[in-house]
């Protein structure tokens, strides 16, 4: 039984060549950043919180 012609997927092959494009990814980088920042700092002071309730 024949499978047929292979045909690769392009994924992963995006291209954003507008400016705005451009801008509006960067921005989103920025927030998500931003976010992972904010969720490490929070995880910081549970722990932190943890551990002073353990004393």
């Amino acid at each position: 039984m024949g499978r047929g012609k292979f045909k690769g997927k392009p994924t992963g092959h995006r291209h954003f060549s507008t400016p705005e494009e451009l801008q509006r990814l960067a921005l989103i980088r920025q927030q998500r950043a931003e976010a992972a920042k904010k969720r490490e700092e929070e995880k910081a002071a549970r722990e932190q919180k943890k551990a002073e309730a353990r004393k």
